[in-house]
């Protein structure tokens, strides 16, 4: 019997980043959807129990731990993984927050 395939989105500003990651996650079997703003990921989120989120911690006026909390908030089996281009402590220092409340 086939395994079912865990549902991962996949949410950057940079079309790159999600096509590369996309890319390979496919390649090792996962069921991938893609976004590049925060709006579109949120509609997508709500309406779809993805397995995993991947978010870019930067996403234009909002960012990926709002993200998160509202992927948990709905989903709460969902697992969460931030990713960022920037070293910046501010970040890090919320992320760790947020995680730990998630």
């Amino acid at each position: 019997m086939r395994r079912p395939q865990a549902q991962v989105l996949i949410v950057d500003d940079y079309a790159g980043v999600t096509e590369s990651l996309a890319a390979g996650l496919q390649m090792q079997g996962f069921d991938v959807s893609t976004s590049g703003d925060f709006i579109e990921a949120r509609s997508k989120l709500l309406a779809h129990p993805f397995d995993v989120l991947v978010t870019d911690v930067r996403l234009g006026a909002f960012n990926g731990l709002q993200l998160a909390v509202i992927a948990r908030d709905k989903w709460p089996d969902i697992q969460i993984v931030v990713i960022s281009g920037f070293d910046d402590p501010v970040l890090k220092a919320e992320a760790a927050a947020a995680t730990r409340h998630i």
